[in-house]
């Protein structure tokens, strides 16, 4: 069953860098603090786990972070992208996947 605590991020802050083309380790906190919000939201999408959370959890898309999808790691890219890119906005813009990219996690929705 998908539960939204102890969200572990599906990318690190190496990949977020190179993801958003960033060449300092400055923001590395702020980097995995998005991570994980991504993931988070990218778990309430698919109404599952990405990583087990414990040998029970039969549901979860994978069992380690190594074996986790590539499309579920862009996924989280381009969310953590447009959160890195519109921190400091005062619009009320907010983040809409494209087609897509929610294309690309559609393999792993959990239907019920």
């Amino acid at each position: 069953m998908y539960e939204s605590k102890a969200i572990v991020s599906i990318v690190d802050a190496d990949y977020l860098r190179r993801y958003l083309r960033i060449d300092d380790d400055s923001e590395d906190a702020f980097l995995e603090e998005l991570g994980r919000a991504a993931t988070e939201n990218l778990e309430h999408r698919l109404k599952r786990h990405v990583i087990a959370r414990n040998s029970s959890d039969s549901e979860a898309v994978c069992t380690d972070k190594e074996s986790v999808p590539a499309a579920l790691r862009v996924w989280v890219g381009a969310s953590v992208a447009f959160a890195y890119t519109n921190r400091e906005s005062d619009s009320e813009k907010s983040f809409t996947s494209t087609p897509y990219f929610e294309r690309l996690i559609d393999p792993w929705r959990a239907y019920k």
